[in-house]
């Protein structure tokens, strides 16, 4: 009765087996059912140690029976699940074991008849020799791919999509492996530009990824900053896909030349490790010469140097030069005050001037020369004082320039101290007796009357006609002709009637 139990249970156990080969490729048979697990990073047999079934509980009592006797357990001993002997179809009998002499380790193996050992099955399994070098055989595990390295190495994931993908520590041959994590980062993540990768590693970069560690073999220009303030980068992640999507230089000086030639600011050239001596764009980026800043309004305004000069602006070889022709009328003396010697007083101060200048804002009569800070634009200006009032108020009347003099003439402003230094018509004698003059203070006003270099200059083009010569006669030093003193215009007196006395007899003493 046991043996046709048995036979009966084969036959449902073998139908089972067969159909789970066909639909999942695994075989899974035993007290324990072991299932193979071919995940192909894990690639172990995991053991179940439930019962599959009810039926499964039957076999395990009915294996628990007593045998009849030897020859009967003989019997059973060489049935297969199938019902044949050992040996008639050693293909397709299955038995189910232990995978040890003792039983003690649940059964993870499938017995078949008498397959060699180390044999690859049709679903990729690789079945393995039991205990004691038996024909028995275990089941591998995992697929089996050929030419596929086992060793650990450094692999891209990109589970996370290209943004968020990094590098793991892992044997796969789903990926190529590469030898540090580095390394791994710059080859499959170059143009990572969220830079996920290299955060990942152990020091990450303590600012951007843009150190020496993290440099290409050459040079691109840099199209996030703008045109005038950009240079040329050699730095990763690269900030665009395609290695080809920018142009790129062998060094940095033949980006800047190539990327960047018509800098003004010269930003890019100046980023190089040596830059050129005399580079446009040294400390601050200031140039030689000045130039008014026509930016800022006039009262505020100053002189700067800083490049590029703008189009149009009058330059100057100094600062200070600049200030007296561009800012000459600036009340606010804001110019002068930038200087990096500014005068020791300031220029709104209550010092004067070492000029004089004409004071046109009082009425000319009673107008003098000043120097008094600051001084207007456009005003000319005097060494002296006295110069100052000579060239500037020669006319005036109430000579009241010259009186402001610290010593001003001690008589009328007509003496010898107070002449002009050229000569003009006396328009106020008869012309027959005329001449020029050169006393001040002028009978006109500037203007008002031709001036000569000189007394004689004046006599020949004012007086050239004039018969008696009296222009000429007058001069310092007359031209031969001219008489050596004027005759007197009365008769001389009449003679004496009585003699005069006689002669004394005696010398003199």
């Amino acid at each position: 009765m046991v043996a046709f139990i048995r036979i009966v249970l084969s036959f449902l156990l073998t139908a089972m087996a067969f159909d789970g080969t066909n639909m999942s490729k695994m075989s899974a048979l035993g007290l324990d059912a072991s299932r193979v697990d071919r995940n192909a990073r894990r690639n172990r047999v995991v053991t179940d140690h439930h019962s599959t079934s009810a039926l499964i509980d039957s076999l395990r009592e009915i294996k628990e029976l007593p045998a009849k006797d030897a020859g009967a357990d003989e019997a059973d001993k060489g049935t297969g699940l199938r019902g044949l002997k050992g040996g008639v179809d050693t293909n397709a009998s299955t038995k189910i074991g232990s995978n040890n002499a003792d039983g003690s380790v649940p059964a993870t193996k499938i017995e078949r008849g008498s397959r060699p050992a180390r044999a690859l099955t049709n679903d990729g399994l690789d079945v393995g020799g039991g205990d004691g070098g038996d024909y028995n055989n275990f089941v591998g595990t995992g697929r089996v791919l050929q030419g596929c390295s086992t060793t650990l190495s450094w692999h891209p994931q990109y589970s996370n999509g290209w943004g968020g993908g990094y590098c793991t520590f892992e044997a796969t041959c789903n990926s190529p492996g590469y030898a540090s994590v580095l390394v791994c980062c710059k080859s499959a993540f170059a143009g990572q530009t969220s830079g996920y990768c290299l955060s990942q590693l152990e020091a990450p970069p303590t600012t951007s990824p843009t150190t020496s560690d993290f440099t290409v073999d050459f040079w691109y220009p840099d199209y996030e900053t703008a045109w005038t303030l950009a240079g040329c980068l050699n730095t990763l992640p690269l900030p665009y896909n395609n290695v080809n999507d920018r142009p790129n230089y062998p060094t940095q000086l033949e980006c800047c030349k190539g990327a960047y030639a018509g800098q003004m600011s010269g930003v890019c050239l100046s980023q190089l490790e040596s830059p050129p001596t005399t580079s446009p764009t040294n400390m601050g980026n200031t140039g030689s010469l000045f130039y008014p800043d026509y930016g800022t309004t006039w009262p505020e305004a100053g002189c700067v140097n800083v490049l590029p000069v703008p189009n149009g602006r009058p330059t100057y070889m100094s600062q200070l030069e600049c200030c007296k022709g561009a800012y000459g009328g600036q009340i606010s003396g804001v110019c002068l005050s930038q200087l990096d010697s500014p005068p020791t007083t300031s220029p709104t101060s209550t010092g004067g001037l070492d000029v004089y200048y004409p004071d046109y804002e009082t009425a000319w009569d009673k107008a003098a020369c000043v120097n008094t800070r600051p001084m207007p634009s456009g005003r000319p200006v005097y060494s002296t004082m006295l110069a100052c009032c000579k060239g500037a108020y020669a006319g005036q009347m109430s000579g009241y320039c010259l009186t402001q003099l610290e010593a001003p003439p001690t008589t009328s402003p007509t003496s010898s101290d107070a002449t002009a230094d050229f000569w003009y018509p006396d328009y106020d004698t008869d012309w027959p007796g005329a001449g020029c003059l050169n006393s001040l203070p002028l009978p006109f006003l500037p203007g008002g009357r031709l001036t000569y270099t000189t007394n004689e200059a004046c006599c020949i083009a004012a007086y050239g006609g004039q018969v008696s010569r009296a222009c000429l006669c007058s001069m310092a030093s007359p031209p031969a002709g001219c008489p050596t003193m004027s005759p007197t215009q009365s008769p001389t007196p009449q003679p004496t009637l009585s003699p005069t006395s006689p002669p004394t007899m005696s010398p003199t003493q």
